[in-house]
């Protein structure tokens, strides 16, 4: 009996020390999330302030492509990165050095191919020109993409998290201070490139002094590897970013940079309630791909504790935005954006189910059933490129939130219909019930404060939901010491 109660007792340390360093990482992969935009608020500002919906339309068409040509150079091989030297530690200096020159390869090709395809899309001039100078940063982020696997895959991650915070900082400072002394985005994309190429040089300090010197080694197995993986790896990276890039690329074409520019300023408000789903997603994949070699059992329980702690975070937020989106977009943008309230109203209820999507996506990686995840980002370009055709000439802006939103939710299907199959069934209810409870009993307060101060309105409407969170045991007491503990420690 006493060594079945030690036992016990080692099993439940091991769960949440499992816990603890997930909830570690994803405070770490969240931090730049949670501190950029605030950052990044005085450049969207002067950018809103100063250009209107025009400018802040194509400085969101140009990044949307870059992202996918960011994507296209890294090949979608960051997650192999992970997966592999997660699996095999002692493989990431040899592993890391070769995807790094794979990576100087691919990301090359995609700069032509980022110019040949603005070209092709018959932008006016000054989106391509922006364009041109954004594709020379596809070099630089690729090496970071790769960087930054590495660290994840050591769970390091608080190091990502200080260069990419750096990074914001003195990209922010620069863009502003060239807008503000009267040259044109032109020049901000240019500013953007050059940091790009600095912050590389300070992730490979880090990772020298962190994880050790790469072995500079040609490895015909690792490019073996990555070459046969890439097709699978690079489709769904690919799709992926088609499907989130597909709001401003139809929006352009089907309407104008006007309505990029509107689409825009809501979905930058909606990146703050992103915070934590994406923090989670990033931290997830390693623990997870550790987790699946201990069995379906471990897999399971760490899935299930990261999606209800996700929820937690998500629902308030999504109510809160939605009751206060007409004082936030007002305080953030000006009159000038009053076409953006309705669109964050109906935007910010696609958050639960884009995380659901994001989350299980790395669930099927680190079981090795990319396959299939392939399949769902092809199936989620031609739904949103199918609604987009038929809801933006209908509801214009609207439309096209709406094109997203229903593709989230089939796609969630798709994905859950093969983990039920395959791997193990998850209660979403289970975990949902409690914060939607809370989150039901904070909302009338939030309601009745609409007419103060926005920052007392949030205060006081955080303080009633995180009562009702602990009443009723959304969280164990276990988990918030942990939580504390982690947050002491990233704060002292």
């Amino acid at each position: 009996m006493l060594i079945l109660t030690q036992g016990t007792d080692l099993w439940k340390r091991l769960q949440m020390g499992s816990r603890a360093q997930l909830l570690k990482n994803t405070i770490a992969l969240s931090a730049p999330n949670v501190i950029n935009p605030f950052v990044s608020f005085a450049l969207i500002f002067v950018i809103s302030r100063s250009l209107g919906a025009q400018g802040l339309g194509e400085y969101s068409l140009i990044l949307a492509w870059q992202a996918i040509f960011a994507t296209v150079a890294s090949m979608g091989l960051s997650a192999l990165v992970i997966r592999e030297t997660s699996r095999k530690p002692e493989t990431i200096h040899i592993f890391f050095s070769n995807a790094m020159i794979f990576g100087l390869v691919s990301s090359t090709l995609a700069v032509i191919a980022m110019l040949a395809t603005v070209e092709f899309m018959d932008y006016p001039h000054r989106i391509i020109v922006g364009a041109t100078i954004s594709s020379l940063s596809l070099i630089p982020s690729t090496a970071i993409r790769y960087v930054e696997a590495a660290f994840r895959s050591v769970e390091k991650s608080e190091y990502i998290a200080l260069c990419y915070m750096t990074e914001n900082v003195v990209r922010v400072l620069a863009s502003v201070a060239l807008l503000l002394m009267g040259f044109d985005l032109l020049w901000v994309f240019g500013a953007i490139t050059l940091i790009n190429f600095v912050t590389v040089l300070l992730m490979m300090y880090f990772y020298v002094r962190i994880i050790g010197r790469p072995r500079w080694n040609f490895d015909w197995e690792i490019w073996k590897l990555m070459t046969k993986q890439s097709p699978t790896f690079l489709s769904i990276a690919i799709l992926s970013t088609l499907h989130l890039s597909m709001p401003e690329i139809m929006l352009s074409k089907l309407l104008n940079i006007e309505a990029v520019g509107i689409f825009s300023a809501a979905a930058r408000v909606v990146g703050f309630a992103m915070v934590i789903p994406i923090g989670f997603c990033m931290a997830l994949l390693p623990a997870l791909t550790k987790k699946y070699q201990d069995g379906l059992v471990e897999l399971h329980a760490m899935t299930s504790d990261s999606v209800r702690y996700a929820f937690i975070f998500i629902f308030p937020i999504i109510i809160g935005t939605t009751i206060l989106s007409d004082q936030i977009i007002h305080i953030i943008y000006g009159d000038k954006f009053s076409d953006a309230v309705p669109a964050l109203r109906l935007m910010v209820f696609g958050v639960a189910p884009y995380f659901v999507l994001v989350s299980l996506a790395q669930v099927l990686v680190s079981t090795d059933n990319q396959a299939f995840d392939l399949k769902v980002n092809l199936v989620a370009v031609i739904i949103s490129f199918v609604l987009h055709m038929a809801l933006v000439p209908l509801l214009g802006v609207m439309g096209s939130i709406l094109a997203t939103i229903i593709c989230f939710i089939i796609l969630n299907q798709m994905q859950y219909g093969f983990m039920k199959k395959k791997l193990f069934v998850l209660d979403f209810w289970s975990l949902s019930f409690k914060p939607l409870l809370a989150t039901a009993l904070m909302a009338p307060v939030t309601l009745l404060l609409c007419d103060y101060n926005i920052l007392i309105n949030v205060l006081f409407s955080a303080i009633i939901y995180a009562i009702a969170i602990i009443v009723l045991k959304a969280l164990t007491s276990e988990e918030i010491i942990h939580i504390l503990n982690i947050l002491r420690k990233k704060t002292s």
